[in-house]
């Protein structure tokens, strides 16, 4: 599976998850925050890639 990394708009936050499972969230993120600044920090934490997703339920 790959591992994707989105922003969770409505409760903001950074969402860790594959095709297959969801791995709960990450990180509390603030609105403004840009996705370089996000793609930033879960690269230098977790060394994986950020990718937008749909909204999650």
């Amino acid at each position: 599976d790959s591992i994707i990394v989105c922003r969770d708009t409505r409760s903001f936050k950074a969402v860790l998850y594959t095709s297959s499972r969801w791995l709960g969230k990450l990180a509390t993120w603030k609105p403004g925050d840009s996705q370089r600044v996000l793609k930033k920090w879960v690269t230098h934490h977790f060394h994986i890639t950020l990718e937008d997703c749909p909204a999650l339920p």
